[in-house]
């Protein structure tokens, strides 16, 4: 079994070259490599070099287990870096064997637009509305499709 600080010294990739990296492997009981670590340094390599975005999503073939007696060999595909969006290939072999291939699509920090609150009237407390709530109920289930929504009318 491998260590938090073990996982930690994985994730740190040696460059070798541009957009090249070698990883080293975790020690296991088993004869392939770990998929989360696969996984884990295939997102590491698709953030290097794209400062201020974060990895959305990651899309991860694992073609073949990689062995852990050999280093891992790291390409990065850089497809599109703009300025809120990114996205690269990651593939990771062992000599001429390809062990996994991964899309890594990236976004840059933005104020969420979707989510947002009402600012909510000052003096307004759950004692004050308590009378105001007024719940609907459904005549034909069958037909209904309010049926299973809770819904409420709130009036302030």
């Amino acid at each position: 079994m491998f260590t938090i600080a073990a996982f930690v010294d994985a994730l740190a990739l040696e460059q070798v070259g541009t957009d090249r990296y070698r990883g080293i492997n975790l020690e296991s009981d088993h004869n392939v490599v770990f998929g989360g670590q696969l996984l884990a340094q295939s997102v590491m390599a698709g953030l290097a070099g794209q400062e201020g975005k974060t990895v959305k999503t990651i899309h991860t073939v694992f073609a073949r287990g990689a062995s852990p007696e050999a280093p891992l060999d790291i390409a990065v595909e850089r497809m599109h870096s703009g300025r809120s969006v990114a996205s690269s290939t990651v593939t990771i072999s062992q000599g001429d064997m390809l062990c996994t291939r991964s899309l890594v699509l990236l976004s840059a920090d933005e104020p969420d637009v979707i989510r947002h609150a009402d600012t909510p009237r000052s003096g307004t407390s759950p004692d004050d509305v308590a009378g105001t709530v007024r719940r609907r109920s459904c005549c034909d289930p069958l037909n209904d499709a309010s049926l299973f929504i809770d819904s409420f009318d709130l009036k302030f």
